[in-house]
């Protein structure tokens, strides 16, 4: 563990906005960026009682709704499942003045999250699946978290605690289609530069490919059931 620097992805476009201002109190942010959390795998992890499954992706790729069917549908095949989403530990980074002369408040860099509480209810959920009412001994499955976040690969520690890494890979079109209700501008220079910069995978990940124009979310949730029950036959790397 240690300081660990994110794989960020490079692109040139020719703008077609201009770009917003970030306010002083935000410049002196975006400079300090945390990279570094204290903390440690939950027991119950580092017993196999509970699995960790990671969600990440840009926002408007997905996540939300797939955590919400994947968790009825672990439900329906008898594993309990938790949920711990990046968004509940999210705050506002400060504002980009808009060319317009309008305001923007901006969530989208690792200086937005409270990693210490996010990791804290990551634990608190592994721990309550692992002493709930069904313990994985009973009926031979272990415990689900579901842990969702646009940033949620950033900080190596919680990277490295995902025994399944899923990544949404989502077009640039479809990002500003889902966020059709933020300023041009702001998605082209703030949302989707943050995206690439610090929302990249930062180990290996089972990348799943999000359709443009997207109706709902049951082929990515078949492909992702896949990829579970393969994870967990007996030569994975659960029981």
């Amino acid at each position: 563990a240690g300081c660990f620097r994110g794989i960020a992805i490079v692109e040139l476009r020719q703008a077609a906005t201009v770009a917003p201002r970030p306010q002083y109190c935000l410049i002196e942010k975006m400079g300090k960026q945390p990279r570094w959390l204290t903390w440690s795998l939950p027991a119950s992890v580092a017993q196999g009682k509970v699995l960790l499954i990671g969600i990440g992706g840009a926002p408007g790729s997905g996540k939300r709704a797939l955590v919400k069917a994947l968790a009825g549908a672990l439900d329906v095949e008898g594993f309990r499942v938790a949920t711990a989403s990046q968004d509940r530990y999210t705050t506002s980074a400060g504002s980009y003045w808009l060319p317009d002369g309008g305001r923007e408040e901006t969530y989208d860099m690792p200086c937005s999250i409270s990693w210490k509480d996010f990791a804290a209810g990551i634990g608190d959920a592994a721990t309550k699946m692992a002493e709930g009412e069904i313990s994985s001994e009973e009926n031979g499955r272990p415990g689900v978290v579901l842990v969702s976040g646009s940033l949620l690969y950033w900080m190596a520690q919680l990277n490295q605690a995902m025994q399944i890494r899923l990544f949404l890979r989502s077009s640039r079109e479809e990002v500003f289609r889902q966020r059709q209700n933020l300023p041009e501008s702001f998605l082209e220079h703030v949302l989707w530069p943050c995206h690439l910069e610090f929302g990249q995978p930062q180990a290996p990940v089972q990348e799943i490919v999000v359709s443009d124009g997207r109706s709902d979310s049951w082929p990515t949730l078949s492909q992702v059931l896949g990829i579970i029950r393969a994870h967990l036959r007996p030569n994975g790397s659960q029981p």
